[in-house]
């Protein structure tokens, strides 16, 4: 009998022990979905748009619930608690304990552009504490963590932080304006009402005071950010709609091959028709922001100021000043709907090239849209990164706005920006396996895939528009901000990466030459040309202004002065402003990395100057169109005589207006740093 006892609770042990495990588990479990829900709506919410999601992202949301879950169990109070309890609590803990590293990174990011990096993280530091510390506090309130009024207190936190770390992530565009202090006072409140929330008599007041909090911040938020109505226009039918469509990184040789040598190249032609291939197009600037201000603007770098370097690394850009006016903002003044989808991290509203579109939309990944996987991409590295989002994203969203696109009678202005071409690249293993060039190199190998795969994307995009009528009578314009360095150029720049301090061989934004700066344009004018056309015109971005609006003949200023309009190789009659000027040397400069240059490009020569050194490269790009031999010694008179042209056309533009250094969120500045624009 004894035995038989002493067998039965022994028995009983392993059964306790795995009741109280599976109620851990199952606490952690609803705790990880619970805030993956949470921070998946509010995203939605700011945002405007649903978040791509991959089956990584809950299961981290789980996999860190759980752990905290577990790790909870060193309470003794909740170790005591009948199952039911114990789940409740060991939850509840669980679900608040998920945003204590995003508030971290929220405070170090908030104090670090005033404070430094080190007073930065000290204040994330103090934030862990302070967290911590509020937990222990309610947990002493609360007596007993499983009780009712933990269990609530816990929720309402986690709620409430939610919301603070939402409004800092999609809906502020800096750390430390009034905007970003309110929800941080959020946070700051929700931990009193969570607290106030933890006896049974304050339950009630506690939790209703919570979420009257959230009720009235988000109505207040959102009717902030709502988007003006469309305005009708008598006149709407009688204009064209205008797409423009900008590839980020994609050089002319590799977008000429893919269209020429590839079905999905082969597939995009075709859609596109009739349009004008434009073979000698020169970027303004090697790199995304100068070069984007340029192309919406019809300004020079210098002249309109947006992403110029800066000293202070932890803000490194310009904004675009709001004196200088864009093409989105003069087209929606004369009746256009201004619409724009977008993937870079340096066209984020902050940097103000989205001034004058209705609706804007940046998109990012997961990693940088909800807080914890950020936080664990970016501060710890457990997880890969996503600074951009791929064309098929691009693809959704569009599918998802075309209702609204076609919703009014008024014409539309339509900007979408793919970044698939630039770094970091990604195989395609569903493309039919094909080699351009079977001496490539894996990278280059992998550059052109992305490039197939943004051509068929693009494809299908424009099948979409097709199908709502915003393609035939529209006007298209196809461009790329720039191109890329590769291995394969066996080129020598001379340019130290701050990154490795190794010589920048690869990448962008170091150098002038021709794999940097012609890049791709096609112009389809509306209703198509009866032929394709090939133009070996020289036009640069700072033509586009006043080509677009040549073609689409609206009552516009146009910028003029050395700018020429493209309209004229487009067919005879179309557009008002057109004239017979060709364009004789496009300017070059804008370098985000290394020495200064500034450049000057002739259809036959290229000449690239350092001010600081003095040094010059000179090219003829005729009898070397690689750039290989260079020939400012040999040709001295001919160096000079290019030299006294570039220093005049420099005299000649205008000097930049007054622009602010940029303070951008934590999820911008880690999509920036993962690109290399942020060091």
């Amino acid at each position: 009998m004894v035995v038989g006892r002493q067998d039965s609770r022994i028995g009983q042990a392993p059964t306790g022990l795995w009741t109280a495990l599976a109620s851990t588990v199952a606490g952690g479990f609803a705790a990880g979905l619970a805030a993956f829900g949470l921070d998946l709506g509010l995203a939605r919410l700011t945002l405007g748009h649903a978040l791509p999601l991959a089956w990584r992202d809950p299961a981290v949301y789980v996999a860190v619930g759980l752990v905290l879950a577990l790790g909870a169990q060193a309470v003794p109070a909740l170790r005591r608690l009948p199952t039911v309890s114990r789940m409740l609590g060991t939850g509840s803990a669980a679900f608040a304990a998920l945003f204590v590293l995003p508030v971290a990174e929220r405070l170090e990011h908030a104090v670090r552009p005033v404070a430094g990096a080190t007073v930065g993280g000290l204040a994330a530091a103090l934030g862990v504490v302070g967290c911590v510390g509020g937990g222990w506090l309610l947990s002493r309130l609360a007596r007993r963590p499983g009780s009712w009024g933990w269990t609530v207190g816990c929720l309402l936190f986690g709620l409430l932080v939610a919301l603070g770390l939402a409004v800092n992530r999609e809906l502020v565009e800096r750390p430390l304006e009034p905007k970003a202090l309110v929800a941080d006072a959020v946070l700051v409140l929700a931990a009193g009402l969570a607290a106030l929330a933890v006896g049974r008599r304050r339950l009630a007041l506690g939790a209703a005071s919570g979420f009257l909090v959230v009720g009235l911040f988000a109505v207040l938020l959102r009717a902030g950010h709502a988007v003006p109505p469309p305005r009708a226009t008598s006149s709407a039918g009688e204009r064209p709609h205008l797409v423009l469509v900008i590839i980020d990184t994609l050089r002319a040789d590799v977008f000429e091959r893919v269209l020429a040598e590839t079905p999905e190249g082969r597939a995009l032609a075709e859609r596109i028709g009739g349009a004008a291939y434009f073979t000698q197009a020169t970027a303004a600037a090697p790199w995304t922001a100068p070069s984007v201000g340029s192309i919406l603007t019809g300004l020079y770098p210098r002249e309109h100021g947006f992403g110029t370097s800066a000293d202070d690394p932890s803000r490194p850009l310009r904004s675009l000043s709001p004196s200088v006016p864009t093409l989105a903002g003069r087209l929606r003044n004369r009746g256009y709907h201004t619409e724009a989808i977008v993937t870079n991290p340096l066209l984020h509203p902050v940097s103000g090239i989205a001034r004058g579109f209705e609706h804007y939309e940046s998109l990012g990944g997961t990693t940088t849209k909800l807080p914890l996987l950020s936080v664990l991409a970016e501060r710890l590295q457990l997880l890969a990164d996503e600074p951009y989002q791929p064309a098929r994203q691009v693809r959704r969203r569009l599918e998802s706005r075309l209702d609204a696109l076609t919703a009014s009678d008024r014409p539309v202005f339509l900007w979408l920006h793919l970044m698939d071409p630039h770094l970091p690249l990604h195989e395609h293993p569903r493309l039919p396996a094909m080699t351009l060039d079977p001496s490539a190199g894996h990278q280059a190998r992998l550059y052109v895939d992305e490039v197939r795969a943004a051509a068929a994307e693009l494809t299908a995009m424009l099948d979409g528009l097709d199908r709502v009528g915003l393609w035939r009578d529209s006007l298209f314009v196809l461009v790329s901000d720039h191109g890329e360095m590769m291995v394969e150029d066996s080129r020598s720049t001379g340019v130290i990466d701050p990154e490795t301090d190794a010589e920048k061989v690869t990448g962008h934004g170091h150098a002038l030459y021709d794999e940097l700066v012609r890049v791709p344009l096609v112009i389809r004018p509306p209703g198509g040309l009866p032929s394709t056309r090939r133009v070996s015109a020289l036009v640069s971005h700072v033509d586009l202004h006043d080509t677009i609006v040549d073609l689409l003949g609206v009552d516009v200023p146009r910028i003029g002065r050395d700018r020429i309009s493209a309209a004229r190789w487009l067919g005879g009659g179309i557009g008002g402003g057109a004239d017979d000027a060709r364009r004789i040397e496009a300017l070059l400069g804008g370098i985000q990395v290394g020495e200064a240059q500034h450049g000057l490009r002739t259809a036959t020569a290229k000449l690239i100057v350092r001010p600081k050194t003095g040094d010059a490269e000179l090219y003829d790009l005729q009898s070397d169109p690689g750039e290989i031999d260079e020939l400012s010694d040999s040709e001295a008179p001919r160096r000079r005589l290019l030299q006294l042209r570039l220093e005049r056309a420099l005299e000649a533009l205008d000097s930049g207006p007054e622009t602010a250094l940029l303070e951008v969120d934590a999820e911008t500045r880690r999509r920036l740093e993962a690109l290399g624009y942020v060091q």
